[in-house]
Formats: structure tokens, C-alpha cells, sequence
């Protein structure tokens, strides 16, 4: 009886270790890259849509999609940036792709690494001056 106990507490928690093991995949290193890594300046914003993180190469038009999606991207756990609607983060990031370069295509890349973050809030704040126009009679 004890041995079938000790069975029914063990493989659950060896399933819950792989299972997060695969949750956070590794960028750099990663078999599913296909090139080099490269550092860009970059925007990393949160989008409507598949993929949910994206990142705009400043001074360019180019647009790439964080690899992984539904709450596993690619990304370094250190980026504590809460990211919604409105928020964007700028910064220096290492990215690797994961797809090749298509042009017209958005290319899927991971992210090693960033630095140099600054967060811009383009939320609209409420406007604390403005005066409330009285109703008319009419």
C-alpha cells in the first residue's frame, strides 16, 4: 500500500517538472534557430492577434513576431515589463530568428536579451483641467 502511494506522489510531480522545463524555452541555443543573432534597437509592444508580442526595428519597416505565444514567448524572464495596450518598451534587444526572412512577411525571432529599456505610456491620461460645461435649458 505505501509503495502504490509513494508511485501516486512521485510521477505527478516528474510530470510537473518537465512540463515546466518546456515552459520557458531558451532563445539562444535554441535547435529551432536558423541564423545569427543580432542586436537591433527595437520597440516590443503587446498586439491584438497572433503573435501576441511584437517588436518594430526602429528605422525600418520591419515588424517581427515573438516566437511561442499563449503566454510562452521568448523572452527573458528579467523584462518585468507589464505590457498592455498603450505601453511600449524601447530598448537595445539580441534577438535570434526562428524563421528565415521572407520579405513582405513578418519574421519570427526570440529574445536573448535587452537593455537600455524605456517604457512609454501612451495610455490617455484623464484630463484633470477640463472644465464641465453646464446643460442648457433648452
Amino acid at each position: 500500500m505505501n509503495a502504490k502511494l509513494l508511485i501516486a506522489l512521485i510521477v505527478p510531480l516528474t510530470i510537473c517538472g518537465e512540463v515546466s522545463a518546456w515552459a520557458r524555452e531558451i532563445c539562444k541555443g535554441n535547435s529551432r534557430v536558423v541564423g545569427p543573432c543580432i542586436e537591433v534597437r527595437g520597440r516590443l509592444s503587446l498586439s491584438q492577434g497572433f503573435p501576441n508580442y511584437r517588436m518594430w526595428w526602429v528605422g525600418t519597416k520591419r515588424i517581427f513576431g515573438i516566437a511561442g505565444g499563449e503566454g510562452e514567448e521568448i523572452i527573458p524572464e528579467d523584462i518585468e515589463v507589464e505590457l498592455v495596450d498603450g505601453i511600449f518598451a524601447y530598448g537595445d534587444f539580441l534577438i535570434c530568428p526562428i524563421t528565415e526572412h521572407n520579405p513582405g512577411h513578418m519574421q519570427y525571432v526570440c529574445v536573448e536579451s535587452a537593455k537600455n529599456l524605456y517604457i512609454e505610456d501612451t495610455r490617455r491620461k484623464p484630463d484633470t483641467h477640463r472644465k464641465q460645461v453646464p446643460e442648457s435649458d433648452h
